[in-house]
Formats: C-alpha cells, structure tokens, sequence
C-alpha cells in the first residue's frame, strides 16, 4: 500500500480527488523506504511503476519537487521524474498542499516519523 507525503490537491475539500503527491512504503523485504510518483486522477490512484520507484534507508534524506508539471524524486545519484498524467489538470486557483496521510488496508509494520522542511 501506497501512503501520501506531500504534494498538491486541486480540490482541496476532496485532496484524493485530483492531486499530485510523493507516495511512499516501507519494504519489509529490504527494510527500506520506497518512494514514488503518485496521482489520483478523478479518483483514481496512479501508483508509481517499478522503474520510477526510489528505494531510501530509514534515516536518510531525499530531495523531490512537486509544481505544476510533474513529480521529481531524488535520492544519491537517481532521480525519477513522472509528469501530469493525461486528464489531471494543474489549477493554479483550487490548487492546496497536502499534508501526509496514511492509507491502506494493513497495520504498518514499525512506527513512522517524519521531518518535512520546505523551501
């Protein structure tokens, strides 16, 4: 399952709506962070696919940048760039960020913390 990070809504009373988003998940295989681009499109969810998703050891920082193009990730020497998907519409007078929520149909399996600074 796929959990939110940040990102931007463009409907801010319904943020899983439309909206652009880092997705993230812990890998019980690897005992690391997977990070990725993630859409909702009319409702919709648009996981990240194999080849654009960034694995990050718990404790390490990763860069990303979400605007009205696209998503860029970056951890060490790789960077993952998905742009808007076809439909999702980047309105600058709704747009809203979003603050991270958890998602799925399962209990995570360690506690999770984060630190966001923004620039």
């Amino acid at each position: 399952d796929w959990n939110k990070f940040t990102g931007i809504t463009f409907t801010p009373l319904e943020p899983d709506y439309n909206a652009a988003m880092v997705g993230w998940r812990y890998n019980l295989t690897t005992r690391e962070f997977e990070i990725g681009p993630y859409y909702n499109l009319d409702k919709a969810r648009l996981s990240p696919n194999a080849n654009e998703v960034i694995s990050v050891p718990a404790g390490e920082t990763f860069e990303f940048n979400v605007d009205y193009s696209g998503i860029t990730l970056t951890y060490g020497d790789r960077t993952v760039y998905k742009p808007y998907p076809p439909g999702l519409t980047a309105n600058v007078w709704t747009a809203a960020r979003v603050s991270g929520w958890f998602g799925g149909n399962e209990v995570a399996p360690r506690t999770i913390s984060y630190f966001l600074r923004l620039n």
